[in-house]
Formats: structure tokens, sequence, C-alpha cells
């Protein structure tokens, strides 16, 4: 089935114990994207980060015709540099919400909730941010109540079809062996070494 190029994008700013994300999700593809913001939401970052997703789906061949944001002053202040670039920019009335965002948001959070909250350990806050990537990947490869079709957003969006062995043998945070590569192959050292799986 041909895949429409022309894209919704509805962003946000997110908050997970403290750190702030710029998530998108567009429609109709269905495709969330989550940019760690490195503590910092000033126009500056997140003007990079909105750029990173923009060039994104422009790299892949899908154009974004409008931003849809709840006024978030950090996004909304990305306005003239969206419309430089003739993307359209629709903020949503004071003290509204974008319920497509404001969903996407719910549904991460409660991944990220349940995957630490297995973890046998305390997890390190620098180690944060994968976890998000890792929700956000597993995310993706569902298919989307915003599509149609029962093809995931990141097929739609790659044209890579889901393959068990390379992106969902291992989950976040899982204590693995891994092989130590350009190893003396006739030492007596240990072949592997410990490791925690972060992404695929």
């Amino acid at each position: 089935s041909s895949i429409q190029v022309e894209r919704e994008l509805y962003a946000d700013i997110m908050f997970i114990e403290g750190t702030p994300f710029l998530i998108s999700v567009t429609a109709p593809l269905g495709l969330t994207v989550v940019i760690d913001l490195k503590g910092k939401r000033n126009e500056e970052h997140v003007w990079d980060a909105m750029q990173t997703t923009l060039n994104e789906y422009q790299r892949r061949g899908f154009r974004i015709m409008n931003v849809h944001s709840d006024g978030e002053g950090a996004i909304k202040l990305c306005e003239n540099k969206l419309r430089a670039l003739g993307i359209g920019f629709n903020p949503s009335g004071a003290g509204k919400h974008v319920p497509i965002i404001e969903r996407k948001i719910r549904v991460v959070k409660e991944r990220i909730r349940c995957v630490k909250n297995t973890l046998p350990y305390q997890l390190p806050k620098f180690l944060m941010p994968y976890l998000v990537k890792f929700c956000v990947l597993t995310i993706n490869v569902m298919p989307s109540s915003l599509r149609a079709d029962s093809i995931s957003p990141k097929e739609a969006f790659t044209g890579v079809k889901l393959d068990f062995k390379r992106d969902l043998r291992i989950c976040f945070g899982e204590y693995c062996q891994v092989f130590i590569p350009n190893q003396v192959k006739n030492s007596i050292e240990p072949r592997t070494e410990g490791a925690i799986a972060l992404l695929p």
C-alpha cells in the first residue's frame, strides 16, 4: 500500500524524573520520536531537537506540513523558524492540550514505569534516556491506531520489517555476557564480559 508522505506533527516537552525530552508523534504515520534535551529546555536546545526530528523525516522522504503544540513556551518560540521552513505552526488555545501527544506521553510513561519497576536493581539516572528510547522503540514496532493498516510505524517509516532476533531478543536492563572483539586468541583471558543491555 502507498504511504502518504505529507504529515502532521504533534509535539510537546515530556518530563521523566525531572529530565526534559522533546517528544513528537506524526499522523497518520503514528511514529513517535523522542530526543533528550540534556536537561535544558530553552529555545536553542528545543529548536536543535526539532530540527533533528524534521531532518530525519525529510531524509526518509516525508514532509511535515504543520506542527501542533499546546503552547509550550520553548516550542512556541520556534514558530518563526518553522514558518521560515514552510511549516505551519498551530498552538492550542490557552489552557488546552493536544490529545494525540498527551495520550502518547501517558503511554510512554506507563511503559517506562513498567520496565523500571521490573529491574532487579536501582536504575542510575544517567541510564534513564536509554530506557526512554527503548520504550519508544518498542511502541513504534506495534501497529498504531493512527494508521488504517496493520503496518507498524517503524516499518512504514524505514521500510524494514521487524526481526525478532535483531530487534526484540533482549530487554532493557538485562544482564548479558558479550563477546570481546579483537582479543588475542591463544590467551587465557575470558572471551566475554558482563554488560547491561540498553538498546537492541
